[in-house]
């Protein structure tokens, strides 16, 4: 018997491509949320001026939303795939 996750694809459960686009994605998200919410800031606190790189790292969080649909398809994808493998697979079973 072997270790778990010795000698796998994906050691450990959880890391495929579609997963690690989702955490990516939401990742970029929430650091284009905080960005927004800095640029913001001079909406409130008029005394306040920043640079308009802020407005430009805000669009991170546009970013993110793609990168969580796209892992979103992707997870579709795979999952799409293995069901037709086991659909294949239980058409030519003869207990069908």
């Amino acid at each position: 018997m072997t270790p778990a996750g010795l000698g796998t694809a994906n050691p450990t459960p959880g890391t495929t491509a579609a997963d690690r686009l989702l955490r990516l994605g939401l990742a970029v998200t929430v650091v284009g949320l905080c960005c927004t919410l800095v640029a913001c800031l001079p909406l409130i606190v008029t005394t306040w001026t920043l640079p308009s790189v802020w407005w430009a790292l805000s669009m991170l969080t546009g970013v993110g939303l793609v990168l969580v649909a796209v892992g979103l398809v992707v997870a579709a994808r795979a999952r799409a795939r293995r069901l037709a493998a086991v659909q294949q697979r239980l058409a030519g079973h003869p207990d069908r």
